[in-house]
């Protein structure tokens, strides 16, 4: 009796992954992906001030210096420096493992860089072979229809 309560429970865990599975397959945005795949290539770039500069252009502008030439100077140390440095770990090209959707609107940035639009978290694998589990990253989505970016990347 209780191997059966067992193997039923087992069962429907092992049929809720399959389906969540699939369902992130199909919820992943093609401009999210280009543009993760382009970022992850970025953090691949050998110098760090190189790779800095060429994550630039995949990031959000609330994570600009105030100058809004490079990242500002705590990414740079903290978030910028930990996905610099993690990111020969993951996948080139991204494999997203699930999608974190929210259908809240929100905000991010503050005066000049303030936009609207929602949030969603892509986890990306790591590579065969390389323990841990797939880290989210952050893109922003902007309500306005425009191209989506990066908003966080600590968790690389």
């Amino acid at each position: 009796m209780k191997k059966n309560i067992l193997f039923t429970l087992f069962l429907a865990v092992v049929i809720a992954h399959a389906s969540q599975a699939q369902l992130t397959t199909k919820d992943t945005d093609a401009k999210a992906m280009e543009v993760l795949n382009k970022f992850m290539d970025a953090l691949m770039v050998t110098d760090d001030d190189a790779s800095a500069q060429e994550v630039l252009k995949y990031a959000h502008k609330s994570l600009f210096n105030s100058n809004g030439d490079g990242l500002s100077k705590d990414l740079r140390d903290f978030s910028f420096k930990k996905a610099h440095n993690n990111a020969k770990f993951y996948q080139i090209p991204v494999r997203i493992t699930r999608v974190r959707k929210t259908n809240t609107s929100t905000a991010i940035g503050y005066g000049e860089s303030a936009e609207k639009g929602r949030i969603e978290d892509y986890f990306v694998a790591k590579k065969q072979g390389v323990n841990g589990m797939p880290a989210p990253v952050q893109i922003f989505f902007p309500a306005n229809g425009g191209e989506p970016k990066i908003a966080y990347m600590g968790s690389l």
